[in-house]
């Protein structure tokens, strides 16, 4: 998941976008982003992938040469029992390697949280995510200054009780709060051979090398909880 990119090709440029309802996925939408998602992911099965996306509310659909080219989904709730306020949580997300760099994604993301705070303009709104990716961990630090866990900055009370409280409720014991670390009895994806790990360059990033302490079995498809205020 990427909202920071390079510079636009001209096959990047046609790629589409728009927000969906889940509720108005056609079965043919639901099963071209199945495939798509199989292409870089590995041990979900279509039931599985289902489950994740009827819990969602919204997908962001990418569309290039008339077909998906990628997704990412997203659910918008109020939920009193974890705190005040308004709560987002990302699920899967997927961008065929042909657009990657594109800024489609970052622009549906933002002008979704910009909605999203409209809708709750005087109470937070927190951007919950789970992290089995460093880019997807670093695409949350680069554009959101409140995020956390953040390097050489401490997780404050308030935000670590939100933590907790969504978290636990969401995955129950999978959820590890001493360490922020989900780790589920079985696997629920990870993503295939080498795509997930960092080359050189990003290595010498601290924040990638933070990532990396914080969730080393990354690769087995242990996600790092992470949490985010939008202001």
């Amino acid at each position: 998941m990427r909202l920071k990119g390079g510079s636009k090709s001209p096959m990047k440029a046609n790629l589409k976008s728009r927000i969906v309802p889940v509720g108005d996925l056609t079965e043919a939408n639901r099963e071209e982003m199945y495939s798509l998602f199989q292409d870089y992911y590995e041990g979900v099965s279509f039931p599985q992938f289902l489950e994740d996306l009827n819990e969602k509310t919204h997908v962001f659909l990418f569309e290039g040469r008339g077909k998906i080219a990628g997704f990412s989904t997203i659910f918008r709730k109020k939920m009193p029992e974890v705190g005040k306020g308004l709560f987002l949580f990302s699920g899967d997300t997927v961008i065929h390697k042909d657009y990657w760099g594109t800024k489609a994604l970052q622009t549906a993301f933002f002008r979704f949280i910009v909605q999203s705070k409209l809708k709750s303009p005087f109470r937070p709104v927190y951007w919950m995510l789970i992290s089995k990716g460093f880019k997807t961990y670093l695409m949350m630090r680069k554009n959101f200054s409140v995020s956390y866990p953040a390097l050489h900055r401490e997780l404050p009370e308030r935000f670590r009780s939100t933590m907790d409280r969504f978290y636990a409720g969401k995955f129950g014991g999978s959820y590890q709060p001493e360490n922020g670390l989900i780790r589920f009895s079985e696997p629920k994806g990870f993503v295939k051979g080498r795509l997930a790990a960092p080359c050189n360059e990003a290595v010498r990033d601290p924040e990638v090398q933070f990532f990396l302490e914080k969730n080393p079995d990354y690769g087995e498809g242990v996600e790092l909880a992470c949490i985010a205020e939008i202001r």
